[in-house]
């Protein structure tokens, strides 16, 4: 799915909310909100955290009716959350590595990226460990 047909399940802002330039027909009105969808959900994109009722608005419209938003909104806040967490991590590496140069031969951010990526290769791993008997990694 394209990030302009995302943007669609996006709630629409309201006629009278939307700005437009000029004398304006209903077309227009139209075509502003929906620009204003995708700028929203370029905010979101480059870490704006969306408003609870607007992320259970968007999740509510993309996954359909017959399925709840309840699960994709829990993801989006965990992910929101170790977004974040990296965040700050990266910061804070970054700061060390300025007042101590001598540690950016040994901490280098792409590799743990890799490795945190890696994640669910790690614990399929350990599982298998953990039913055979063997001793984990």
């Amino acid at each position: 799915m394209s990030y302009r047909a995302m943007a669609m399940h996006l709630p629409r802002p309201l006629d009278v909310r939307t700005r437009v330039k000029g004398k304006a027909d209903l077309q227009d009105i139209q075509y502003a909100a929906d620009e204003t969808r995708r700028s929203k959900l370029k905010e979101w994109r480059g870490s704006t955290v969306p408003e609870a009722d607007h992320l259970t608005k968007f999740l509510e419209s993309l996954t359909g009716e017959a399925y709840s938003a309840f699960l994709p909104f829990i993801m989006t806040r965990v992910a929101t959350a170790w977004t974040k967490w990296i965040e700050q991590e990266r910061t804070l590496l970054n700061q060390l590595v300025q007042e101590h140069p001598a540690l950016a031969e040994n901490l280098d951010l792409e590799w743990l990226v890799e490795r945190f990526s890696r994640y669910p290769q790690y614990w399929a791993h350990a599982k298998a460990q953990d039913t055979s008997g063997e001793p984990g990694p």
